[in-house]
């Protein structure tokens, strides 16, 4: 079974952490980045209560032969909002929503037919911040076209990544050369080079797949 989550970010990444039987230790910034988001989660879903909200309902969607499953945060009952909840320490935040979690927003969306969503980021302290806001919203609708053009990609991307559990890691797509991922100040992928436990597997993979297509 393929969780969203799974084709969030990078397919390669997802396929790594999957098959992975002897996975790496977690790192002290990982463990209170889970500590700390799961945690806001569970306030804020027991603070809205079960009235109005309703929280990480399971959806399950089929298609071409491949379960997905998803979990978003929070629904809205009487207007079918989704609602899906993200932590953050970077002001930039404020500026612009990252895309994975616009995407990831849209596709719990699809996955329910509802035409809107909301993005809320809850900014975690950080040294020196004198600002007085540690909310920030971000508003998305979709129409019924863009909702099958979702589902569509979500059926491709979820049939890739079910092929990877099968045959591998390198049997499916990574987000090295993904623009969306670059740092503008480094010109680095922030992704690859700061989060993933598996950089060094996937150069050797991607320096494999540089000489199979020079010959």
């Amino acid at each position: 079974m393929v969780h969203v989550s799974d084709l969030s970010h990078c397919l390669r990444l997802s396929c790594f952490r999957r098959l992975d039987l002897n996975p790496p230790e977690p790192t002290e910034q990982s463990i209170k980045s889970l500590l700390v988001g799961e945690a806001t989660h569970r306030y804020i879903q027991s603070l809205l209560g079960s009235d109005e909200f309703e929280a990480e309902k399971e959806l399950l969607w089929t298609s071409s032969n491949v379960k997905v499953i998803a979990h978003p945060d929070l629904i809205h009952r009487p207007t079918g909002t989704v609602i899906e909840l993200k932590t953050s320490t970077s002001m930039s935040i404020f500026r612009s929503p990252f895309e994975s979690h616009l995407r990831q927003l849209r596709t719990y969306c699809a996955l329910i037919g509802s035409s809107q969503g909301v993005l809320l980021y809850i900014l975690l302290g950080k040294e020196g911040y004198e600002g007085e806001y540690y909310f920030k919203e971000y508003h998305v609708k979709i129409s019924s076209n863009e909702r099958c053009l979702i589902l569509d990609k979500l059926d491709k991307d979820a049939v890739e990544i079910q092929r990877g559990f099968k045959l591998g890691p390198s049997r499916v797509r990574h987000i090295f050369d993904d623009k969306e991922y670059l740092n503008k100040w480094t010109g680095k992928n922030w992704m690859c080079e700061g989060y993933c436990p598996y950089k060094e597997k996937c150069a050797i993979m991607r320096e494999k797949e540089s000489q199979t297509r020079g010959n």
